[in-house]
């Protein structure tokens, strides 16, 4: 599937084949209670830029849960990253008629470091 794929080879410009202008995406992070949306092409780029520039090593990336509902036309997945800090996050995509995505919700649990929090670069940082 064109977003796994693309996920793993963190390619941005193939990931944003899966969205569309009216996408929604809505990160919020448990370990600081800061929350962050993007929207459109620009913010969903901008969400995994930061994102991509964050997992910087996926040798410790998982997902035991991918709960696909096509009748639903949504998928639920649970993930983490423990070796880039992500201890837990759960992602809830609502696919359109079209198949793009067009709201995706991100909580995750993510360490947040004094350095990060100056330069307010990275998710939800």
């Amino acid at each position: 599937d064109n977003h796994f794929d693309a996920f793993g080879k963190q390619d941005v410009e193939k990931i944003l084949l899966d969205y569309d202008q009216s996408s929604i995406a809505k990160i919020y992070n448990n370990a600081d209670s800061s929350k962050k949306e993007f929207t459109g092409l620009a913010g969903i780029r901008e969400m995994f830029t930061e994102l991509f520039h964050d997992l910087h090593d996926l040798k410790t990336l998982e997902a035991p849960v991918v709960e696909v509902d096509e009748p639903g036309k949504t998928v639920f997945l649970i993930w983490a990253c423990p070796g880039c800090d992500f201890t837990t996050a759960t992602d809830t995509f609502v696919f359109g008629p079209d198949f793009k995505i067009k709201r995706q919700n991100v909580v995750i649990t993510k360490a947040v470091k004094e350095k990060a929090k100056t330069k307010k670069s990275g998710m939800c940082a």
